[in-house]
């Protein structure tokens, strides 16, 4: 799994014909997590993988797909982005594998000013839509960006994951 994604994020930083509207990588010393998304109308798909390298040298992985309701409004001193919808996560931790439909969204506020934002998303499945080896699982995370010019921006945050195995 580290191998190939290794070789997606190689091939998206240097392949010139890759369209997408949002590609957004997450690094830390021990984790890695690259989103790949797409805008259709009003609407935003998007696909994700992350890795996380354990200390008992195993691994714990999550894919993602998902779908949702998304828009812009602008207002005179900030904008506000956001979008309602679900997310299928396929997941393994500790030897455990879960499958859960997660709905949720985000949030997000542009200061035009100063080129600074922030944000909040979070994503839930209770256990009527979680499978497998376990009961409940949630996604949340918070973040502050800078924009560095129209199509990108940098940024720090934080993001708890978290499932209940059964």
């Amino acid at each position: 799994m580290k191998k190939c994604l290794g070789l997606f994020l190689i091939i998206m930083l240097f392949c010139r014909f890759v369209y997408a509207d949002a590609v957004d990588i997450n690094l830390n010393n021990d984790s890695v997590r690259l989103i790949y998304g797409i805008d259709y109308g009003a609407a935003e798909f998007a696909v994700g993988a992350l890795y996380k390298k354990q200390k008992n040298d195993d691994s714990d992985w999550v894919i993602h797909m998902g779908l949702k309701a998304a828009g812009v409004e602008a207002f005179d001193n900030y904008d506000l982005e956001g979008g309602l919808g679900g997310r299928i996560y396929a997941v393994s931790v500790g030897g455990d594998e879960v499958l859960a439909l997660g709905i949720g969204g985000d949030v997000n506020i542009l200061l035009h000013k100063t080129k600074f934002g922030f944000g909040v998303s979070g994503y839930y499945a209770p256990e009527v839509v979680t499978g497998i080896d376990a009961d409940q699982f949630w996604e949340l995370g918070i973040r502050g960006d800078y924009r560095l010019f129209n199509n990108a921006k940098i940024y720090i945050g934080y993001r708890l994951m978290k499932t209940r195995i059964e």
